[in-house]
């Protein structure tokens, strides 16, 4: 993926840990994006690049925006395809339980994004819960 990127194969952003678990909440809710303080004078900042990672990621993600006199980011929402997930068990339902994983990294966030945006969850599991005939 860094050589796609770096030899501009493929647009790329990056943006902080916790503004994409945000993100990915707005996103799901349907909502218009993500109005915080967070990235305002670094590299998310739209007049320090934008989080934009490579010469040809073009699309603007962050844009400035003023909230009751005070300089806010706006992150907008973009289209989840594809969530991958991973948990213990899985049924034949789609079903997933996280109660043996380290952390679940906002999962239901992840899945509900794709979903909302037209998009596809595909889950893991360690093992089989229920019977695959039903």
């Amino acid at each position: 993926m860094q050589a796609l990127v770096k030899n501009n194969t493929i647009e790329a952003y990056c943006f902080p840990g916790g503004v994409i678990q945000a993100l990915l909440r707005e996103i799901g809710a349907g909502r218009p994006g993500l109005f915080t303080h967070v990235g305002l004078g670094s590299f998310v900042d739209p007049r320090n690049g934008g989080g934009k990672s490579n010469e040809c990621t073009t699309d603007e993600l962050v844009e400035l925006i003023e909230i009751d006199g005070e300089t806010k980011l706006r992150y907008r929402p973009f289209k989840v395809d594809y969530a991958i997930l991973r948990g213990t068990y899985a049924d034949p339902r789609g079903n997933v339980s996280l109660e043996e994983e380290a952390i679940d990294m906002d999962s239901y966030s992840m899945a509900l994004a794709a979903h909302n945006s037209g998009g596809q969850s595909v889950r893991t599991g360690t093992r089989c819960a229920g019977s695959w005939r039903d």
